[in-house]
């Protein structure tokens, strides 16, 4: 697989789903991917500024965070 250093921009990749909960692919990094899901609810006292979430997962599992 070809080495790609593009930047990913994050509000318009969320912009192109609407669905809460579902994560979504948006790119690849070494035996990752990176994905995103929109959220809905208390983000326990974590100021944002919409809906906000970074999940990444690779062959060994996943984290969120």
């Amino acid at each position: 697989m070809p080495l790609s250093l593009d930047p990913v921009n994050i509000s318009d990749k969320l912009s192109q789903f609407s669905e809460l909960w579902t994560q979504k692919k948006i790119a690849d990094l070494n035996d990752y991917e990176i994905k995103l899901a929109k959220l809905k609810g208390n983000s326990s006292g974590i100021p944002t500024r919409g809906p906000t979430s970074c999940t990444w997962s690779s062959a060994a599992g996943s984290r969120s965070g």
